[in-house]
């Protein structure tokens, strides 16, 4: 897993070619910039609010993990207080 800003899809496609992963591998986990699920195996986006992300991101983890996914894109957090122990966690999972 690895958490990445992405200003639009092309660099996002770019991020995961980098890694050395086919598209259809990579799974994205998105809270405000949603590509398209054209190239990739799984889009989720889930709430920008932080109790109902923090709900919600270990599910659709555990949904990518079972799909198989060989790289999950989780786009950053908010640099804010209220999100700050979620980006903290999600910081220490990643490779």
């Amino acid at each position: 897993m690895i958490i990445y800003s992405w200003k639009d899809e092309g660099e996002l496609k770019a991020r995961s070619a980098e890694c050395g992963v086919r598209s259809a591998k990579v799974h994205v986990i998105a809270h405000t910039q949603v590509p398209s699920e054209t190239g990739f195996g799984r889009v989720s986006v889930i709430p920008r609010d932080p109790k109902a992300f923090a709900r919600a991101i270990y599910a659709e983890l555990h949904q990518c993990d079972e799909a198989g996914a060989e790289l999950i894109i989780v786009e950053a957090l908010p640099q804010t207080d209220e999100w700050r122990g979620l980006a903290d966690r999600l910081t220490r999972a990643a490779c």
